[in-house]
């Protein structure tokens, strides 16, 4: 005998909309997802500086035409914006907004089902209250407009080196799901992208994306990927930073393959990050130019020999 107030669960009837996901139509992120996201549900994407969250979820948002999204930056303008979308080629709903009210009016007033905050720390309110009072509010309310108007809340968080992440630990008691976007340590090029908490079922669930100098390539697969022969390639790139002089143009990679091309630039992308020997000062246009100076390839090929690429 069931006591008064308590139900067998076989008798609950499950609202439709934890029933209906909301597709991504990216399969991988879907299954990380669980199938899609939930009408109402408060997620967190949580990853280091350069990871590529904004590129990820703007991406995200462009694949999912039929659902009215917007994509808000309480650190980026709206320009800023504007040429991350073009750089991948989207065309996505933006605005620059930090006041959590007017974020819950925007959400109201145009109907949104979709909302990315880019990032919990910077948002603000108008209520005067210390910090931890208002950091306490900003995740409150948050949640409170997803379940009333069933808006689908992301909200990003920085992650440090250390893996501790930046002023969110509010908003991290009251989120339905927790993903992790980080780099795979043997290549440079892939994305984990992965769950670990998720109260609409499927923890623990982990895809690889491709990240390309035009974004993400959600739809590759990685073993074709993996069989690309890298040690053809490793020559031609070093035989072409040796003959440039001060300049590698576009039109010098005439010569590779799309694959190669995409491999080129990533790596290219690395060294200007991870070496003192390039001058990044004046680089205008990465997709166009590239300033090379006095690369040391011994120093290079060794560390690219241990993230398992073969220079020969």
């Amino acid at each position: 005998m069931i006591d008064e107030g308590l139900k067998s669960s076989d008798t609950v009837t499950i609202s439709e909309h934890l029933l209906n996901r909301v597709k991504t139509n990216i399969p991988k992120i879907d299954k990380v997802l669980n199938g899609g996201f939930v009408k109402g549900q408060v997620f967190a994407l949580i990853a280091e500086a350069g990871t590529g969250k904004t590129t990820m979820l703007l991406g995200a948002l462009a694949n999912m035409p039929n659902v009215k999204s917007a994509y808000l930056s309480g650190e980026e303008c709206e320009e800023q914006l504007a040429l991350n979308c073009q750089r991948i080629g989207v065309k996505v709903t933006i605005g620059n907004v930090k006041n959590i009210e007017k974020i819950c009016q925007l959400i109201k007033r145009e109907k949104l089902e979709l909302v990315i905050l880019d990032s919990i720390p910077s948002l603000e309110t108008t209520q005067k209250m210390k910090k931890v009072d208002a950091q306490r509010y900003i995740a409150n309310t948050i949640v409170d407009i997803a379940k009333s108007t069933g808006c689908i809340i992301g909200c990003i968080l920085h992650m440090t080196k250390g893996g501790v992440y930046k002023g969110g630990s509010e908003i991290m008691h009251t989120i339905d799901s927790e993903f992790y976007l980080k780099r795979d340590k043997t290549n440079p090029n892939i994305r984990i992208l992965s769950s670990k908490k998720n109260r609409f079922g499927g923890s623990n669930i982990q895809e690889e994306l491709l990240m390309t100098s035009k974004g993400f390539d959600f739809f590759f697969d990685p073993e074709k990927y993996k069989n690309i022969v890298v040690e053809n390639l490793s020559s031609k790139v070093i035989k072409l930073l040796k003959n440039c002089e001060n300049t590698l143009k576009y039109k010098d990679l005439l010569n590779f393959e799309e694959s190669e091309e995409k491999l080129i630039f990533d790596i290219l992308d690395e060294l200007i990050v991870r070496f003192n020997g390039f001058k990044t000062g004046s680089i205008k246009n990465k997709d166009l130019l590239y300033y090379v100076c006095d690369i040391d390839i011994d120093k290079l090929s060794a560390k690219y020999t241990r993230q398992g690429y073969i220079f020969s």
